[in-house]
């Protein structure tokens, strides 16, 4: 005799444990829109729509295969510093490459490693 299929958990409640990471990552998403619109930044209101397409693509693949709650919260924060990364200006002291005094332009080790080294690990 074969055993009934599970019974299927209700989309609200899968959801509820995502509430907090959920609400997180829009809020700092729609703060960085707001932002990149009122500094008619339109280089940077593309990065946030890039951004959008990720978010979207992790939950698909989260409501595929299900990622757990760190890695969601990993993801999460790993967005937050991308979006910091061209949205939060640093103090004139602070030594950077190029023109624009964003975190991204931030040498943590002048000359050797910038933030967007650590944040965007790339060769």
């Amino acid at each position: 005799m074969t055993e009934p299929p599970p019974t299927p958990v209700p989309l609200r409640r899968r959801l509820r444990p995502l509430v907090p990471v959920i609400v997180f990552t829009a809020v700092y998403t729609l703060l960085a829109a707001f932002v990149t619109t009122r500094t008619s930044n339109s280089e940077f209101m593309l990065y946030i729509g890039v951004m959008v397409v990720f978010i979207g693509l992790i939950g698909w693949l989260h409501a595929r295969i299900g990622l757990t709650t760190p890695t969601l919260w990993g993801l999460s924060a790993w967005g937050l510093l991308h979006m910091a990364g061209g949205l939060v200006p640093v103090p004139a002291a602070w030594p950077i490459a190029g023109d624009i005094r964003v975190l991204y332009s931030w040498w943590l080790i002048p000359g050797r490693l910038k933030y967007d080294h650590v944040v965007t690990p790339y060769p």
